[in-house]
């Protein structure tokens, strides 16, 4: 057993969690009343309790037939074909677990002949009527910890495993309701969770891009990072289909997404205990298909409410908002920004969402900034000089070395973790596990947050330098050969990797950013010029600003030799730049 999971680092996680589960029980539970539970179930129940007390009162939901106000054959246009049927049942991901029915993905790719022509006739009869059958409703709760006291059944969140039969459907209905809002009500570009070539990555360069530049020109930016409080609970259900009514989606669409949300239920469960099932009155499945989009398009107008000279950037429920003003008008900047706060507040109670204001913070950038105060309800928001930002440090001076840091701390301790699980210290061992365990977490989001100074540099490859030190026969042998042995790179040549990657992204409009606003190919046509990259800002003048993405990839692009900047196709870049960086 330990051979196989030695060469195996995905069975590392599974016997890891594995041995978790059954040293310890799932840890007792302080309840309303101040006891403690005493064994999974009444865990369970607790769980379950407090789940359903953070769900918005129901709210009647207008019924709509699907047949009503269908406009440009959109009654029609929404058929199951049986071959597309089939093709998603084949490529169903066998390992995810199965909802309350007990019908696994397994099963259904296994049967998917005989099954395939059944559901194309079954959800094409649930969509003509409007009807979402009840077993499809049920949602068994994963608690997931995510921080605080693990005793306290507030710091967990609820994960919903839902009917993959459901989940098959669900598909063809987000594909339907995605494409047609994008082609008729697209949502908002400073939303970049759960959107297709979007994510922490790109938020995060648009947002530091906005702020170093800032920097460079002498402004100043005042940030406020808003919390909402178990966000995609607390959406009204009769709400959301107002939302979907004022974008004119097909009827047919909504009258499927009002029973897919109305009389739904869910219970927690833990190991073999399942709590009692309870009503979900409000709120998405997160686990879902579905969740994510509607949860997208209830927040979308969040960004119709603020002043226009105020910027907001979003992960899902994530958001912050900032302004970019000089300090000349920092009084009209602040009040700005107060007025974008206090319509926030309003639309909170329009939609009945709610902050947590306590953990609502503000902050500053720039040498003049005057650190204005401001406030959410009358209650004057933290100020803090150092925040995670969809896990990554930002700092008020905007380095990186704090971010840094972090990184080669939680690396050290998974790196210390597997070493003391598995005895062995062969590379056939140890280099999968460095690869698929510990390299992930130092090169999260590094084009966001490359390190420049020698320090961090070091640092972070400390790391790989200790691990690979642990192969047997290679303690005294010189890093630079161990890697040459290994076959492995720098953690620095990694992250130089990363940035190309992301930059050829940019450029070639793989990904929705801003910043393919500032950065270019050139069109200049001789010698390969064509090819090059080219900026259309001024050269940086602070630190912060030349390291920082926009304008480090210039000069390593360039070098780059043509027959690699030159390919349009993503998978041939990569295999080029793989090839020539040796990663």
């Amino acid at each position: 057993m330990a051979e196989k999971l030695s060469t195996n680092p995905q069975l590392f996680f599974q016997y890891a969690n594995f041995k978790a589960r059954n040293q310890q029980q799932f840890p007792r539970l302080v309840t309303s009343d101040g006891t403690s539970t005493q064994n999974q179930l009444e865990a369970a129940n607790e769980l379950n309790t407090y789940f359903v007390t953070v769900f918005n009162q129901a709210n009647p939901i207008i019924p709509c037939s699907a047949q009503d106000n269908e406009t440009n054959n959109s009654a029609t246009m929404y058929s199951f074909d049986l071959q597309t049927v089939r093709l998603r049942l084949l490529k169903l991901n066998v390992g995810k677990a199965a909802g309350p029915d007990d019908i696994s993905n397994n099963v259904l790719k296994q049967t998917s002949y005989f099954l395939a022509p059944r559901l194309t006739t079954l959800f094409q009869l649930s969509l003509n009527q409007g009807i979402v059958p009840d077993d499809w409703k049920d949602a068994h709760v994963t608690p997931i910890h995510k921080s605080g006291r693990l005793d306290l059944a507030n710091n967990y969140r609820p994960i919903s495993l839902t009917s993959c039969v459901c989940k098959i459907m669900e598909r063809f209905i987000y594909d339907w309701l995605y494409e047609y809002l994008c082609r008729n009500s697209p949502l908002h570009s400073s939303q970049h969770g759960f959107q297709q070539s979007q994510s922490c990555t790109t938020q995060l360069l648009e947002y530091f891009h906005d702020v170093t530049l800032s920097l460079d020109n002498h402004m100043c930016v005042d940030v406020i990072y808003l919390d909402f409080s178990k966000a995609f609970d607390k959406i009204t259900h009769s709400l959301l289909l107002e939302k979907l009514y004022s974008r004119n989606v097909p009827r047919k669409l909504i009258a499927w997404i009002a029973s897919f949300l109305h009389n739904r239920r869910q219970r927690v469960v833990l190991g073999t205990s399942y709590s009692e099932w309870a009503p979900v009155t409000s709120g998405v499945p997160q686990g879902s298909v579905l969740g994510p989009l509607l949860f997208n398009l209830f927040i979308d107008d969040l960004d119709d409410a603020l002043h226009p000279d105020v910027t907001i950037k979003k992960f899902a429920d994530d958001t912050k908002l900032y302004i970019v003003y000089s300090r000349d008008v920092s009084a009209l900047a602040a009040q700005k920004m107060q007025t974008s706060l206090n319509a926030v507040m309003a639309w909170c109670d329009r939609w009945l969402m709610q902050l947590n204001i306590t953990k609502c913070t503000s902050m500053y950038f720039g040498v003049n900034n005057s650190c204005t105060p401001y406030s959410l309800n009358d209650t004057v928001l933290t100020a803090t000089l150092m925040t995670r930002d969809l896990g990554v440090i930002v700092s008020n001076c905007a380095r990186v070395s704090q971010q840094c840091s972090n990184v080669a701390t939680k690396a050290r301790r998974t790196s210390g973790f597997m070493l003391r699980t598995f005895t062995s210290r062969q590379s056939k061992v140890i280099v999968p596990m460095l690869k698929a365990i510990i390299r992930p977490i130092m090169e999260y989001a590094t084009p966001v947050w490359n390190p420049c100074l020698q320090k961090d540099i070091k640092e972070i490859e400390q790391v790989q330098r200790k691990v690979t030190k642990c192969i047997i026969g290679l303690k005294h042998v010189p890093y630079a050969e161990r890697l040459r042995q290994l076959d492995l790179p720098t953690l620095q040549t990694r992250r130089l990797y990363f940035d190309m990657l992301e930059c050829f992204k940019i450029v070639h409009g793989l990904v929705r950013s801003e910043c393919s606003n500032s950065i270019a190919l050139s069109e200049r046509n001789t010698r390969g010029y064509h090819c090059k990259l080219t900026s259309s800002l001024p050269p940086a003048r602070l630190n912060v600003r030349k390291h920082f993405f926009l304008e480090r990839v210039l000069s390593h692009w360039n070098a780059l030799p043509v027959e690699i900047i030159r390919q349009e196709n993503y998978r041939d870049f990569k295999q080029l730049l793989r090839k020539h960086l040796s990663v």
